[in-house]
């Protein structure tokens, strides 16, 4: 069948509407761009000395990231932390105004690694921001000392009043592989009160002058790197503590990542590298993911869950491209989650079917 969906171009801060089309055995056949509008501030923004000095060396303006469709908005998340609300048309597909910033702080200048992954509860009571870098650091490449997990941190914020943030947990990086989280899957009506997500992670490996292909990434859009591991995750976060009040996380700090937090725990349910292989599909660097429907139910009642891939601008990635997996809808533990352990986590049952993983590549559509 045809699915509808929306997609954010980040260096452009523009929103894609698009046609999914799915055959009936959950093959992606084909997507189609249809419509396309401009992300752009109000003149409350623009206009201040505080925007002009942000925008005063680069074009983009906002460097949008997370997007969700909520009570007739778009909401879309951007890298240094804000949330900002679009109106949209009454068919989804064009954003019609000017956009407002409800949740964050847009003043600050441009990062990297704010507010990667953004999703809503199926309540749709709150949004769940997640941050790509580790919190309190400086730069998004963690150079923390040895054992240091390098959380991250989940916020929830009340879809009534975005400002307000209603609790705020650890999440475990994998700092060994400098793992990025690029977006998240609500699961539930619970979130971050003992719900459970999917996560998105990305990582890149880094290229050195003695390296084969050094000269073919060696330019600013490259930036000496090419995508490495792509990993999906189960999260659950019963038992994890709120860490709202730090403002760091530090396992120094007991009560702010040390011996007295507990993380969301994160179970590694699916992993793709070069070397494990998606029927021939090549890795890239996925940033967006979304269930077809919450859920669609494919074969064997299989949860299809699709991701959207981001070329940096990099002439040695693929370039945009969209793949449909198959999760095992029957394993997955939507309701019933376990207590984690002090800084480890607990382990998640793995639901993925290797039998009936599948990959498609999507066209691409013309806007």
């Amino acid at each position: 069948g045809i699915h509808r969906g929306l997609v954010v171009d980040n260096g452009n801060a523009i929103m894609f509407a698009a046609n999914v089309e799915v055959a009936a055995g959950g093959e992606l056949v084909d997507v189609t761009f249809t419509d396309a509008s401009k992300i752009e501030p109000v003149k409350e923004v623009t206009e201040t000395d505080r925007w002009k000095k942000i925008t005063q060396n680069n074009t983009y303006g906002l460097d949008t990231e997370g997007l969700v469709y909520y009570n007739d908005s778009v909401y879309v998340s951007t890298e240094c932390n804000a949330l900002w609300e679009c109106p949209v048309s009454l068919d989804r597909t064009t954003v019609t105004d000017k956009c407002s910033p409800v949740g964050g702080d847009w003043t600050q200048s441009y990062c990297r690694g704010g507010a990667e992954a953004l999703t809503m509860t199926t309540s749709e009571s709150h949004f769940i921001v997640g941050m790509e870098k580790p919190a309190g650091d400086k730069n998004e490449d963690h150079k923390g000392p040895p054992g240091d997990p390098a959380f991250l941190r989940l916020t929830s914020l009340s879809a009534s009043n975005p400002h307000e943030a209603t609790r705020t947990l650890a999440y475990p990086r994998g700092s060994e592989l400098n793992m990025g989280l690029s977006e998240l899957i609500s699961l539930d009506s619970m979130g971050l009160h003992g719900g459970q997500l999917l996560s998105l992670e990305r990582t890149y490996k880094k290229f050195t002058e003695t390296d084969p292909g050094f000269a073919e990434v060696n330019n600013d859009d490259c930036d000496e790197r090419l995508p490495s591991m792509v990993r999906l995750n189960l999260i659950s976060t019963a038992g994890a503590t709120d860490i709202s009040s730090c403002s760091v996380i530090d396992i120094g700090i007991p009560t702010c990542g040390g011996v007295d937090t507990v993380p969301v725990s994160k179970e590694v349910i699916f992993e793709w590298t070069e070397e494990k292989s998606l029927q021939g599909v090549k890795l890239d660097n996925y940033e967006g993911m979304a269930l077809l429907t919450n859920p669609k139910r494919g074969e064997d009642d299989a949860i299809m869950v699709m991701m959207v891939s981001d070329d940096n601008g990099c002439p040695e990635q693929v370039g945009t491209q969209f793949v449909l997996i198959s999760l095992d809808a029957t394993s997955v533990p939507i309701t019933k989650s376990k207590k984690g352990k002090k800084q480890k986590g607990n382990k998640a049952k793995n639901f993925l079917k290797k039998s009936k993983n599948q990959a498609k590549i999507g066209k691409r559509g013309k806007s």
